[in-house]
């Protein structure tokens, strides 16, 4: 594809970009410095889990009946917060792992500025060949291949189908946990199988994990699972168990 951007504008660019890539590493460090204590991976995993959280809370649920629960309006939103971190866990654990720092933190800003992907959920959601032509329109400097990406949005993908349970259970990690490991159901593709037979799935978890749940309750999540399945095309690839892709 043929460039568009001169190549001052560029050089520009990416002098900005490793600026930024300086100035986020000092402040990474300073606020690990500052907590001797927390790890920086157990730093970004308490960013990780505070800002899912957050994201269950956004997700707008409206029952119009008290006595029927899978009567609601439930939208699950993509959320639109900028998380760098999310971003560089992506590139870092993609297929061909780029072994420098800085080099990471530079593929994570620039999909940030020229993709204007924010996080991982839109990440997950995104196609790897219209990311990677993006990216090279935007700049000449071959920080990722076409192949980089589609590792990249595979990883998104399986963190985003733990966020999304999350949210279809209402951030109980313990039912999911029950529905994963005992009931083989910890993706929506799973778990919406159990909408015409959800007094099995009751009877299941009552006897095995001894949690006390009702019919309307499993209707009210295999209901959920379909509108998450219908809002994002890609989750129908993920199956328990460790949300395999099909």
């Amino acid at each position: 594809m043929k460039h568009t951007t001169t190549d001052s504008y560029d050089e520009a660019a990416a002098v900005d970009v490793i600026t930024q890539v300086e100035q986020a590493m000092e402040t990474m460090m300073h606020n690990h410095n500052g907590n001797s204590h927390t790890s920086l991976a157990e730093q970004r995993r308490l960013l990780i889990a505070n800002a899912a959280y957050t994201r269950i809370q956004g997700n707008h649920t409206n029952s119009t009946s008290a006595q029927d629960e899978t009567e609601e309006v439930w939208d699950l939103v993509t959320p639109c917060d900028e998380d760098i971190g999310e971003l560089l866990e992506c590139i870092q654990n993609g297929e061909s792992k780029k072994e420098k720092e800085q080099e990471q933190w530079l593929a994570a800003i620039f999909v940030m500025q020229t993709c204007h992907i924010r996080n991982w959920r839109e990440l997950a959601n995104s196609d790897a060949t219209t990311l990677y032509q993006t990216f090279l329109t935007m700049n000449k400097h071959q920080l990722a291949t076409e192949k980089d990406f589609e590792s990249w949005i595979d990883h998104a993908q399986e963190k985003s189908v733990f966020e999304i349970m999350m949210s279809i259970l209402d951030g109980d990690e313990d039912i999911f946990i029950v529905l994963r490991d005992l009931l083989k159901s910890g993706t929506p593709k799973d778990l919406v199988m159990w909408v015409s037979i959800p007094n099995v799935s009751v009877q299941e978890i009552n006897i095995r994990a001894s949690i006390a749940i009702g019919e309307p309750l499993v209707k009210k999540w295999c209901h959920r699972a379909q509108i998450a399945l219908n809002t994002y095309k890609w989750l129908d690839l993920y199956i328990t168990p460790v949300w395999c892709r099909s």
